[in-house]
């Protein structure tokens, strides 16, 4: 197989870009078995690059998923669509969430900005990274990286929680339990914030259509099936969905739901519950 002939499968697939990496010991994540052990023989890194546009603001009522986690569930499935492809062909393909991806990504080219995200040398940040390792390809020549960002605060100055340099402090840092009562006014989306990449001069300023849900059908449990088929079932767990969406209306100031809201403080569990009690006391003028 030629290397032409993966990325043409690899763009039918949603992919916008295929580089080849050098596979070895000093890009795996911690507690994971080395490239050759995971794949004997291999000899490159495929390294994949889906783009993709953050969402635009939803309409009164609605809440939006995160359009990167929407984007990466469908990348990962797509690399391994890309990894059988490789195998159909005779070679050996194995596509491993055990690479650090960002580093992969790195000795193709493009750098690391101030804001700690990827950026691809054609796509900006906006991008999802899979790894396929394989022993159908060479590697490519280390691509060239450097400081491309340009250092201008632009991004620092959009976090709304100062969270460069401090990862606690990212809203994304604290998806999985209780959100700092500081940063419980920042939840804007379901699962995560782009806004320092979206304040980057180096990004496209374009939004997508906002993945959006109804946020009664959110809290009565309806939107959760539809959430786990976009963003994957480990990303959309009912109790982070619910924490976050009573967190978004109390930021929001949707008073409208406020009777949803007081059942899940008096019927659901942590974090939830305390999510819960926050935004009743936010939508009630208790809490400013």
């Amino acid at each position: 197989m030629e290397k032409t002939q993966l990325l043409d499968f690899a763009r039918r697939l949603g992919f916008a870009d295929a580089r080849f990496a050098d596979a070895d010991d000093t890009l795996l994540k911690p507690g994971f078995k080395q490239p050759r052990t995971l794949l004997e023989g291999a000899s490159c890194i495929v390294v994949l690059f889906m783009p993709y546009k953050p969402s635009a603001p939803p309409e009164k009522g609605l809440m939006a998923l995160s359009a990167y986690y929407a984007a990466s569930h469908a990348s990962f499935h797509a690399a391994r669509s890309a990894a059988d492809y490789i195998r159909e062909a005779g070679a050996r393909a194995l596509h491993t969430t055990a690479i650090n991806a960002k580093e992969a990504a790195l000795r193709t080219g493009g750098f690391l900005g101030d804001n700690g995200f990827y950026y691809h040398p054609r796509l900006g940040s906006f991008v999802c990274i899979q790894t396929v390792l394989t022993d159908a390809f060479a590697p490519d020549a280390r691509g060239k990286t450097g400081s491309g960002c340009l250092h201008c605060g632009a991004c620092a100055a959009a976090c709304p929680s100062g969270a460069l340099g401090t990862i606690e402090r990212c809203l994304r840092y604290h998806l999985n339990g209780l959100v700092p009562e500081t940063l419980r006014n920042d939840v804007y989306q379901l699962l995560g914030c782009e806004k320092c990449q979206s304040a980057c001069p180096l990004n496209a300023s374009e939004t997508s259509a906002p993945i959006s849900f109804p946020l009664e059908r959110i809290f009565s449990g309806e939107a959760v099936k539809r959430l786990r088929e976009l963003a994957g079932p480990n990303m959309a767990r009912r109790g982070r969905i619910l924490s976050q969406a009573v967190l978004y209306a109390a930021a929001t100031g949707q008073t409208a739901y406020i009777d949803d809201i007081k059942k899940l403080a008096e019927n659901e569990g942590e974090p939830i519950a305390s999510h819960a009690r926050w935004a009743l006391m936010k939508l009630n003028g208790e809490n400013k």
